[in-house]
């Protein structure tokens, strides 16, 4: 992918000190434009609907997400106008087609190509996700700092059935 890169540039949340790397690259296919990404090991087809109709069926996704036979990528990120307070909305769709409600990753890569983008490039700007408003930094580095809130390790918190009772 090295050689296929727009920019890299070290990429760090707030959750996650440690660095990673944004890779950029710009292509078309099938009359869909959209951006190749990649933050901390995740890759990202990031395709902005602002500017395109794009409204792909969850095989549209999975076949889009195939590594052999389609672009490959992890998670499609799709940005969308605001619809609330934000800069700019966008969906998140894991690899096998279904919506994911958030990825740490995939929010600093959001950040980075709309500050990228943007005519106005301000630093400071809140993420429209399926989970909420996330404010989130481009720093002047270019890494992007993100506030997903605290994480909550309570077992009873997440999503999972179990046949055993926590104590």
């Amino acid at each position: 992918r090295g050689s296929n890169c727009w920019n890299r540039r070290s990429v760090t949340t707030k959750s996650l000190p440690s660095p990673c790397f944004l890779t950029r690259r710009t292509v078309a296919r099938a009359g869909v434009r959209f951006v190749k990404m990649h933050g901390l090991g995740n890759d990202f087809v990031v395709i902005d609907r602002r500017f395109q109709t794009f409204d792909p069926r969850p095989a549209d996704i999975r076949e889009m997400a195939d590594r052999h036979t389609g672009i490959g990528f992890d998670q499609l990120l799709i940005l969308d106008a605001p619809s609330r307070q934000g800069d700019v909305g966008f969906g998140i769709f894991n690899a096998d087609g279904q919506a994911a409600e958030q990825c740490g990753n995939g929010l600093r890569c959001v950040a980075r190509l709309f500050f990228e983008t943007s005519a106005k490039r301000r630093r400071d700007l809140v993420l429209e996700s399926p989970a909420g408003l996330i404010p989130a930094r481009v720093l002047e580095d270019g890494r992007v700092a993100v506030d997903m809130g605290e994480p909550d390790f309570d077992p009873r918190s997440l999503p999972f059935a179990a046949s055993f009772t926590f104590t």
